[in-house]
C-alpha cells in the first residue's frame, strides 16, 4: 500500500512539475556598439537598469540624439520603431540603415564618414541633414514628404 502511496504521490509531482513554466528571458535588442549601448543607457532608455535595451524599451523612444559618441555602428535602430527624430551626427559612422524607422521625420546624420544610407520606406521624414560625409549617391525617391535637405560636402 506504501509503494502504490509513493507512486501515485510522485506521479502527482511529476504532473505538477510538468505544468510549471519557465520564466523566459527578457528578449534584448542587439547592439553591437558598446558606444551606442552607453549613449542609449545614459539616456535612460534603459528603463529597468539591466544594462541592456528590450524591445519595449526601444518602442518607447520617440526622439533619439546620439551625437559625439564616437558611435561607429548604428545595428539594432530599427527596433526604435516609434522614432521620430534621430540626431547622431558626428559619429564614426560609414553606414546608416533607417529603412525600418518609417515614422522618422527628421534625420541629421551630418559628419559622420558615411558611404551608404539608406532612407527607403521613410516617407515621413521631412528634414534631412546629412552633410559632411562620403556619399557618392543618395536616393530620396521615396521620402514623399521631403521639405529640407542639406547634402553639401559629399562626393554626390
Amino acid at each position: 500500500m506504501r509503494a502504490i502511496l509513493k507512486t501515485i504521490l510522485f506521479l502527482i509531482i511529476a504532473i505538477l512539475m510538468s505544468q510549471c513554466w519557465k520564466d523566459e528571458p527578457n528578449p534584448v535588442i542587439n547592439i553591437p556598439d558598446d558606444n551606442l549601448l552607453n549613449a542609449l543607457i545614459e539616456l535612460g532608455v534603459d528603463t529597468n537598469g539591466d544594462g541592456s535595451i528590450s524591445p519595449s524599451e526601444a518602442e518607447a523612444v520617440q526622439s533619439l540624439d546620439v551625437s559625439e559618441k564616437s558611435i561607429s555602428d548604428m545595428t539594432g535602430i530599427d527596433a526604435f520603431i516609434n522614432l521620430g527624430s534621430l540626431t547622431c551626427w558626428g559619429n564614426n559612422l560609414t553606414a546608416l540603415d533607417v529603412s525600418s524607422n518609417i515614422l522618422l521625420t527628421n534625420l541629421n546624420c551630418s559628419g559622420n564618414q558615411l558611404i551608404i544610407l539608406n532612407v527607403s520606406h521613410c516617407e515621413a521624414i521631412r528634414f534631412l541633414n546629412i552633410y559632411f560625409n562620403k556619399l557618392t549617391n543618395l536616393d530620396v525617391s521615396d521620402l514623399i514628404d521631403l521639405h529640407w535637405l542639406d547634402c553639401d560636402d559629399n562626393q554626390l
